[in-house]
C-alpha cells in the first residue's frame, strides 16, 4: 500500500483506474438498455 502511495504514476494503478471507469460506464450502459 505504501509502496503504491509512492508510485502514484505506476501502470498497473492507471490500468485499474481505467478498467473500473470502463466498468461503471459499462454497467451503466446496460442499465440504461435494460
Amino acid at each position: 500500500m505504501i509502496t503504491m502511495a509512492r508510485m502514484p504514476a505506476m501502470p498497473s494503478v492507471i490500468m485499474f483506474g481505467v478498467i473500473m471507469v470502463c466498468a461503471g460506464a459499462l454497467s451503466m450502459v446496460i442499465v440504461v438498455v435494460v
